[in-house]
């Protein structure tokens, strides 16, 4: 499991899958094929968040990993 903060904002996030068994595509017309990051807030776990992966990486740094 790995945890990311939002650089803005501090807000903690939990990523849905670091282990690389889980590829989440966007499959719209106008950006299909592009890699997305599923995320959530673990305080508040019925909200998933997706962002495209290069912008992910733009907002967010590793906070903490485990396993």
């Amino acid at each position: 499991m790995a945890i990311y903060r939002h650089k803005k904002t501090g807000k903690l996030y939990q990523v849905a899958d670091t282990m690389g068994f889980l590829t989440v595509i966007n499959t719209t017309n106008a950006q299909d094929g592009q890699e997305m990051v599923l995320y959530l807030d673990p305080k508040k776990p019925n909200k998933i968040f997706v962002r495209e992966k290069k912008e992910f990486n733009e907002k967010f740094t590793l906070f903490k990993t485990s396993n």
